[in-house]
């Protein structure tokens, strides 16, 4: 199952798995058939709503657990309601200590969907600094009367081991007689708020060629306004569509760019673990943001505003001419895993005394 939220826990508790304090065990959805070392892992939910909590009854029983943390939200959890009411329930289980990581700010749509989530005592984890400033001021109100910590997210996907010189064998590979040309990549699922028609608009076929490191599938109709395009005239003879790709070759093919547009429509956020994979191999990106603008050059990030197509393309050109990727850097927004592990580790830590 592909899950932003799934992958970001796998990354963790491969970390967690190593720390010899912490006894670690993983209830999930049966689809679930990774292994890792340290966590015992029970892929006992069949279905996330109100038919799971005997089997959860029963499992939670077995373990004895200190601590339940719970993620919000999974695509496992599809549109239930059950996720929700799991803290009040385990309360009732006498679960005394639970933590939440909240990944997502709530839509107006979606409103009242976490209310039950705050029926009990917890500790609430944000991967977003500014997360409160993205919730209707009656959540922000209730969020604040509650225990919260800031622990970010980081790139679901390793750092490319390829040299320069197999880099330079890949591209040649892959893009043949345009290897030389300027390479932007774009990885990641593909939905409207995305704005991957922006990237086309801004970009020259004639000095760029795009590799989408993603999946185009023929029932989604947003996806297939995308193909249109790079099967368009303009862009057919200079558009890579990769597919879905191991982890490690995604990384590969990020570290061949000479840079990585995200033109999200609703602006750049600290949980686009996309953005973060690119930063990881020293990729230069070029993404949005309604708050920051220009270069930052501690970040290696370039911002423009969202559906600003000029700022895009001059933004694109700038940075083709000045051959940017002769000079990768590191970026400050990504944290190793082990770090990010620690964070936890001091939270349960917190609890346990």
């Amino acid at each position: 199952m592909k899950c932003g939220v799934g992958d970001y826990l796998y990354q963790l508790l491969s970390e967690m798995g190593k720390m010899r304090n912490l006894n670690i065990s993983l209830i999930t959805s049966s689809e679930c058939i990774e292994q890792m070392q340290g966590v015992s892992i029970y892929p006992i939910i069949k279905r996330w709503d109100f038919t799971a909590f005997p089997q959860i009854i029963k499992t939670v029983s077995k373990i004895r657990p200190d601590i339940v943390h719970i993620q919000y939200p999974t695509i496992g959890y599809k549109k239930y309601l059950f996720p929700s009411f799991l803290p009040v329930l385990l309360k009732v289980l006498g679960v005394k200590k639970i933590v939440q990581t909240w990944h997502e700010p709530l839509s107006r749509k979606g409103l009242f969907r976490y209310f039950p989530n705050l029926l009990v005592d917890s500790i609430i984890i944000n991967v977003e600094s500014d997360y409160l400033n993205k919730l209707p001021n009656f959540y922000a109100n209730l969020l604040n009367k509650k225990i919260r910590c800031y622990i970010p997210i980081s790139s679901n996907i390793p750092m490319s081991k390829l040299d320069n010189k197999e880099k330079l064998s890949l591209r040649k590979r892959i893009f043949k007689e345009q290897y030389q040309k300027n390479i932007i990549a774009y990885f990641g699922f593909i939905t409207p708020n995305k704005g991957l028609e922006y990237l086309f608009q801004a970009a020259n076929p004639e000095k760029d060629s795009i590799l989408l490191i993603c999946e185009l599938k023929e029932s989604d109709k947003y996806h297939n306004k995308i193909k249109d395009i790079i099967n368009s005239d303009r862009w057919k003879k200079n558009v890579v569509l990769t597919g879905y790709l191991p982890d490690e070759k995604v990384a590969d093919y990020l570290a061949i760019a000479d840079m990585a547009v995200f033109p999200f429509i609703k602006g750049c956020s600290e949980r686009n673990g996309s953005v973060l994979a690119a930063l990881l191999q020293n990729t230069f990106v070029i993404t949005t943001s309604f708050e920051k603008n220009g270069y930052f050059g501690n970040e290696h990030i370039y911002y423009v505003h969202p559906g600003n197509k000029t700022e895009l393309e001059q933004a694109i050109i700038r940075y083709r001419k000045q051959n940017i990727h002769q000079e990768r850097q590191s970026s400050s927004l990504v944290k190793p895993w082990s770090e990010i592990a620690m964070m936890h580790e001091r939270i349960y830590r917190f609890l346990g005394k």
